[in-house]
């Protein structure tokens, strides 16, 4: 079983960008376009593919979408992508073994991306696959309870039989 959450890097393209933090800062397209071709500095037109996929088409009065643009191309390239190849590679190549892939979009107080931008980050299905809403109760609210019982349910029948009943890619609660 291989998952990722949906903004898994989200905390690494404030890192990259820092003013995607400060969201009373205006961030424009010119601006993401010039860090996207930065990125890309030895391949251009790479860095211009990669802006016309994911910032290109958005409204740059909607800040919150050039954040989460930005970040889902870290997301994509670094974790999530690599991630579902991997898995997709084991199961074309295992005749027997199960194989399956998730992507976590829930996001609990408890995210360490606190910001409202911000999806699911790196470790936040964390809490939920280790049970921590149900063995802390008074930490956690009821949704949280709920997806952490499905998310441990789904990892002990996968670990026991090889098979998950829950074939989903993303659960969404709320």
């Amino acid at each position: 079983m291989a998952g990722t959450t949906n903004a898994e890097t989200a905390g690494w393209g404030v890192g990259n960008f820092p003013k995607l933090l400060n969201t009373s800062a205006h961030i424009t397209k010119e601006e993401l376009k010039a860090k996207i071709l930065s990125n890309y500095g030895s391949n251009p037109k790479f860095g211009q593919s990669v802006y016309d996929f994911y910032v290109s088409h958005l409204d740059e009065k909607n800040q919150t979408a050039l954040r989460q643009g930005l970040s889902a191309i870290f997301t994509d390239e670094i974790l999530l992508c690599p991630t579902y190849y991997f898995a997709k590679e084991f199961a074309h190549l295992s005749a027997t073994d199960k194989t399956y892939f998730y992507v976590t979009t829930y996001k609990s107080k408890h995210s360490i991306c606190n910001e409202d931008w911000m999806g699911a980050c790196h470790g936040d299905d964390m809490p939920f696959i280790m049970g921590n809403p149900i063995t802390s109760k008074s930490s956690f609210n009821s949704t949280d309870y709920e997806f952490s019982l499905m998310v441990t349910q789904m990892w002990t029948n996968f670990a026991k039989t090889g098979y998950s009943f829950y074939y989903i890619l993303s659960y969404h609660l709320i």
